[in-house]
């Protein structure tokens, strides 16, 4: 389970212009190690295939107050260019807990404020 500014929610990469930059939670599916030649030597690149969860409406999201946020655990972002992302690009990773709100299924996240790479 990670948290990346990388989806921008329609499973488009997030650009740097983007009007909301946190962090979305998504689970990691498989690791992808892609070797390429470059000017004579060798470079290693680990890309993840991400799974992205869908948002909630904002009373519900923020219902436990900042840093801890709600989002769907029974549905996830279409397919896209953003379930493949750089590790270099991923946050963090969050702890969570499952639980049924107003007849939603959905998952408790809560950043840990450690960085990955």
């Amino acid at each position: 389970m990670i948290l990346a500014h990388w989806s921008d929610g329609d499973c488009k990469i997030a650009g740097c212009n983007a009007v909301d930059l946190t962090p979305r939670p998504g689970q990691i599916e498989k690791l992808l190690l892609h070797n390429l030649f470059v000017n004579g030597k060798m470079c290693l690149h680990l890309i993840a295939k991400v799974i992205w969860f869908t948002e909630l409406d904002e009373s519900l999201k923020n219902m436990y107050g900042k840093p801890v946020e709600v989002w769907r655990s029974d549905s996830f972002e279409r397919e896209g260019p953003a379930v493949f992302i750089p590790v270099q690009r991923i946050k963090s990773k969050f702890v969570y807990a499952y639980k049924t709100i107003k007849s939603k299924k959905v998952i408790i996240v809560c950043p840990r404020d450690r960085y990955l790479v």
